[in-house]
């Protein structure tokens, strides 16, 4: 729950006011309250949750463990949970956090997913949905994903049309991807391959000289918590929880937990799965399901007006 409203607030959120005046403060110190000000109020502009929101799962096995004596605890190793952000910019924008043990990946991760077009850009004939190429299979929706952990990277998934000629019109879903890990060693590789081919150049007229650019040396790729310890050494509190955006944070699944634990959420059923999968079965089309609505129709009345 805190990671994913981490990541969750640091989206939502918007640009901190940069330039405003600090009062006399350190510029870190007012750059951290300023970011941390923002991510609260995104958390406050969502409502809390309510138990028709969530999917539970529990790995088979999970109460095999010697130290759990409730054979018969459903306890959930999995979560999935939708939640709307009431502000100008996301509102009737779901927004799925879901996160499990026992799964076939570790990873972390954020999925912007495009809507569809209203008209289909490929193979539209008459009377076909815009979710469809002109072979009849659906089409994937366009996404933009921000990998976290690990292999650090951003790409965007797309639909385009097949190259040639034989392929009348087909769309293939392709990837533009920026890793960090490949993009850092290309660079140092062509920097050293250039350096070569200068020398040999060099040699080949006979004299030598040194070359202009000189060979970037391969950089030392701190993990996660280096770069926190990094940020206490430094004063900079930005990527730390206040005291207020936890509280805020708890406000959002308190109600859901309490309904759950007090048996109000009947329709809260934990699901079993198998080790190494991506969780229980139905956890695809309860996505894809709550992931189509915009949440227009749904009561307001326990919404949170951003203060």
């Amino acid at each position: 729950q805190n990671h994913l409203l981490q990541v969750l607030s640091l989206l939502a959120m918007e640009r901190p006011p940069v330039g405003a005046q600090i009062d006399g403060r350190e510029e870190s110190d007012a750059m951290s309250d300023w970011v941390r000000d923002e991510k609260v109020r995104a958390l406050k502009s969502i409502p809390p949750i309510v138990p028709e929101d969530v999917l539970l799962g529990q790995y088979y096995g999970y109460s095999d463990d010697p130290t759990i004596h409730d054979k018969n605890t459903t306890t959930a190793t999995y979560a999935a949970v939708r939640m709307w952000v009431r502000t100008p910019r996301w509102d009737e924008v779901p927004f799925i956090l879901v996160a499990g043990k026992a799964v076939d990946e570790r990873l972390v991760e954020v999925r912007v997913r495009f809507r569809d077009a209203p008209f289909a850009a490929f193979g539209h004939d008459q009377g076909r949905s815009s979710s469809f190429s002109s072979g009849g299979s659906p089409l994937p929706q366009n996404e933009l994903v921000l990998r976290i952990q690990p292999d650090e990277s951003i790409y965007l998934t797309t639909n385009v049309q097949s190259p040639g000629f034989g392929n009348d019109g087909q769309i293939m879903n392709s990837k533009l991807e920026l890793n960090y890990r490949s993009l850092h060693h290309h660079d140092h590789d062509h920097d050293r391959r250039g350096h070569d081919h200068h020398q040999q150049h060099s040699r080949h007229h006979h004299h030598q000289h040194r070359p202009h650019h000189q060979p970037r040396r391969q950089q030392h790729r701190p993990d996660a918590y280096s770069r926190l310890l990094l940020d206490v050494i430094h004063g900079t509190q930005s990527n730390f929880v206040r005291d207020d955006e936890l509280r805020a944070a708890w406000e959002i699944f308190d109600p859901a937990l309490i309904a759950i634990e007090e048996g109000q959420g009947n329709k809260v059923k934990v699901e079993r799965y198998e080790r190494g999968t991506d969780g229980p079965e139905s956890a695809e089309e309860w996505i894809r399901t709550m992931s189509k609505s915009s949440g227009s129709k749904r009561d307001r009345s326990a919404d949170v007006i951003p203060q």
